[in-house]
């Protein structure tokens, strides 16, 4: 079985999302709120979730949407998941960016190789948690029976609450892989100092010398692809075991699914950040007669626009979720029209949800910069979380443009359209 063969129709009908399950992870999201938007603070300063947030996103298995039932997940649509992370942002968007990414590398764990899988995932009642910080270098050398593993990498986002890390390693073949790097045998350098996002634990992950043994890592092949990556981890394809690649969550395609689950943090972020300049409809507009800004004509506008251009940006939204869920259903990957229009519906996105933000700052007024207003931390949580390079629009719209004009080569490679 290849990416590009479909499954045939008797197959087809065993894929399925467990979509009964959002509207009671929705629900348990909105629960959190208060205790979310009580620990933000919380967790910019200690750079980390507090305790009782993660045993609470644990306790409604909200870490492990992304997984695939045969390990234990819950194995939701994308549709489902950024419902579920919208509705978390709304409290903290820190705690939704940490729930979104271990969600995410979860996933990517799910799509190792088989004896990569029994050895992250040998417990399907309590399956770990799991990050995957990549920017940066590592090397993996044979030593006996085992190997040894040497590397630095940053951006690890979700790595103070995981077990795992899946890190990239070259070894002397010239060959990259993926390792699964025990979290309690590495150290952590504290290098994520922001201006927001600051309780993503977004650190600098360090191996020096860990002992790993061969069923911890595996040949990386078809980055950001979906079951090209199981047929190709060290050749093991056995008969016995196929069947396992029958769901729905085998035929995701890694970077349009943290497209649009990324793009579902900002997008709650700005709706959090909406409901705070909504509370604040009684108080007067200085310089005015108004004694209450919700009879300013202004304010209405300004808030109708700000709420249409949340909508769109919904709209796209789940158009780009729909699109991945439709093709993982059907057991097929993307088409390369498909993930252009998910590039560009998300890079579009952001840029129309940046408006909103900005305007919903005015809107609140100069107080919003205070440090004790929940506004600024939405707003310096949305500009960090829009930088990221999944949102990066010059980048993105010159891609677009040589792909519709047909101009070859891209700057970006077919892989990460």
């Amino acid at each position: 079985m290849t990416v590009n063969q479909k499954l045939d129709a008797g197959n087809a009908q065993q894929l399925k999302f467990n979509d009964h399950l959002i509207a009671g992870l929705v629900d348990r999201a909105r629960e959190l709120r208060p205790l979310l938007q009580e620990k933000a603070a919380e967790h910019e300063k200690i750079g980390e979730l507090t305790p009782e947030v993660v045993d609470a996103l644990s306790d409604a298995r909200m870490f492990w949407m992304a997984l695939p039932e045969r390990l234990g997940g819950l194995a939701l649509s994308s549709h489902g998941q950024s419902q579920v992370v919208a509705e978390i942002a709304k409290g903290c968007p820190s705690t939704a960016w940490t729930l979104s990414i271990i969600n995410s590398c979860v996933w990517l764990a799910s799509a190792m190789s088989f004896e990569m899988q029994d050895f992250i995932f040998p417990d399907k009642q309590n399956p770990p948690r799991v990050c995957s910080p990549t920017a940066g270098a590592g090397t993996l050398v044979p030593d006996g029976d085992h190997w040894v593993l040497n590397g630095k990498w940053a951006y690890g986002s979700g790595s103070h609450h995981s077990k795992f890390a899946l890190v990239p390693a070259e070894s002397p073949d010239g060959s990259m892989n993926f390792v699964a790097l025990p979290l309690d045998e590495a150290q952590m350098e504290y290098t994520w100092k922001v201006a927001g996002m600051k309780g993503t634990g977004s650190d600098t992950v360090v191996a020096n010398n860990v002992k790993i043994a061969a069923n911890q890592f595996t040949k990386i092949s078809g980055v950001g692809e979906t079951v090209s990556l199981h047929v190709s981890s060290n050749g093991l394809t056995p008969d016995a075991r196929k069947a396992q690649l029958l769901e729905a969550t085998d035929y995701w395609i890694g970077l349009t699914l943290l497209r649009s689950k990324t793009l579902a943090i900002i997008y709650g972020t700005a709706l959090g950040l909406m409901d705070e300049v909504i509370k604040l409809r009684d108080k007067g507009i200085m310089f005015t007669t108004y004694e209450h800004r919700d009879e300013s004509q202004a304010f209405q506008t300004s808030l109708g626009k700000c709420y249409a251009k949340i909508k769109v940006v919904e709209t796209l939204l789940n158009r780009t979720c729909d699109m991945n869920d439709e093709a993982a259903l059907e057991g097929r990957e993307l088409t390369k029209d498909d993930r252009i229009a998910s590039r560009a519906q998300t890079v579009q996105a952001a840029e129309i949800l940046t408006d909103a933000v900005i305007e919903l700052m005015k809107l609140y007024g100069t107080s919003a910069y205070a440090e004790k207003s929940p506004a600024q931390r939405y707003f310096r949580d949305y500009m960090v979380g829009s930088s990221h390079g999944v949102f990066t629009a010059d980048a993105g719209y010159e891609t677009v443009g040589k792909y519709i004009l047909g101009i070859e080569p891209n700057i970006t490679i077919p892989t990460f359209f």
